[in-house]
């Protein structure tokens, strides 16, 4: 399965976003804000900035779903159903469908407007894709240690 243009949309729109939204952001402000430094939530917290962050990581997220669900298929093809790997190639997947809707709640509730469920969202979204990456990949490149 050929994913380039996948993962080359994983590359550049969030390069181009933060290189838009960080100078928007500073223009607006938020260096004030964010107490001297900014964040990436920083950047993309208040209009115009955050309109344009919220759709660039909704849509990331959903090119995350499609290059982990290659993955999954990758996976799933190499072994038996049922056996362990199988088992925990599922479990890696459903923790990266987690980080994906992570990433979406992080988008949808920008810091300023609620801090503690923006912080939910984005646990979600780290440790959900940090899980994840530490299943999926010893058992893509380890398989017989399953």
């Amino acid at each position: 399965m050929n994913l380039s243009y996948t993962l080359s949309c994983l590359v550049i729109i969030p390069l181009a976003t933060f290189a838009t939204t960080f100078p928007l952001a500073y223009v607006n402000s938020a260096k004030e804000r964010a107490r001297g430094v900014i964040f990436l939530s920083d950047s993309i917290d208040y209009s115009p900035e955050s309109n344009i962050g919220s759709m660039s990581l909704s849509i990331c997220s959903w090119f995350l779903v499609a290059v982990m669900y290659a993955r999954y298929l990758e996976i799933s093809s190499a072994c038996e159903t049922g056996s362990r790997i199988y088992k925990l190639n599922k479990v890696a997947f459903n923790f990266g469908i987690a980080s994906a809707v992570g990433a979406c709640g992080v988008a949808a509730f920008q810091a300023h407007i609620y801090l503690p469920v923006h912080l939910v969202w984005a646990g979600m979204f780290f440790l959900g894709g940090v899980i994840h990456i530490n299943i999926s990949e010893p058992i893509a490149t380890f398989p017989h240690e399953f």
